[in-house]
């Protein structure tokens, strides 16, 4: 594993749980979230994307502290899995993404980041 990888993973170990005013909630960092960054289906993901998601850690909290509006989806009634998505701009990476997930009763915890990448409009 790179470098630059491993000082991302000790930057992520080194987050503690952080308020998230948009879900008036905490939100808990667990290596499910550090793995879901660096891993799909338990494949380690190609190197372009491990790198491109491991850079957006250090914004994670960035993110979480400032979103306006939290989006609501509810993934499974039986046990209820709740996910939000949260945006924000941060300069220099444009819009960020950040995925938060809480099972049944449980902690609310990090799950997932990405750039919001634009789209391209198709040619006519």
């Amino acid at each position: 594993m790179s470098k630059f990888i491993e000082r991302q993973k000790k930057i992520y170990k080194s987050l503690k749980f952080c308020f998230c005013p948009a879900l008036q909630k905490t939100v808990h960092f667990t290596s499910d979230g550090l793995n879901h960054l660096l891993y799909y289906r338990r494949r380690p993901r190609n190197h372009q994307e491990r790198h491109y998601r491991a850079a957006l850690i250090s914004n994670i909290v960035e993110v979480i502290e400032h979103a306006m509006q939290a989006i609501n989806v509810i993934r499974s009634d039986d046990p209820l899995i709740v996910t939000w998505s949260l945006t924000h701009h941060i300069r220099g990476q444009g819009m960020v993404k950040v995925i938060l997930k809480q099972e049944g009763a449980g902690t609310v915890k990090f799950l997932s980041a990405m750039a919001n990448k634009k789209t391209k409009k198709p040619r006519a």
